[in-house]
């Protein structure tokens, strides 16, 4: 019996981390980023491989990516207020 390959548009949710100086730039240079954008990310498993070759960002109503983290620690985004970085 051949083989086929085949394709499938997967939902997945992953960790990207972004050094900026907003949370509107961070997520602009996400959607920037990854918006169908190619690449190949292997994983091997008993059927066989399993490639990831392209993503594109989500953009639902809320705006984009969901913040939950800065600079290590947990933020609810929907409480997070930003600091002005010149008065630190």
């Amino acid at each position: 019996m051949s083989k086929h390959e085949y394709a499938f548009d997967v939902k997945l949710f992953a960790v990207v981390r972004v050094e900026a100086d907003s949370l509107a730039r961070a997520k602009r240079a996400i959607v920037k980023a990854l918006d169908c954008a190619s690449f190949n990310v292997s994983f091997e498993h008993a059927q066989g491989a399993v490639r990831v070759t392209e993503a594109s960002v989500d953009i639902d109503e809320s705006g984009g990516p969901d913040l939950f983290e800065v600079d290590g620690e947990f933020v609810y985004e929907d409480e997070y207020e930003e600091k002005d970085s010149s008065q630190t």
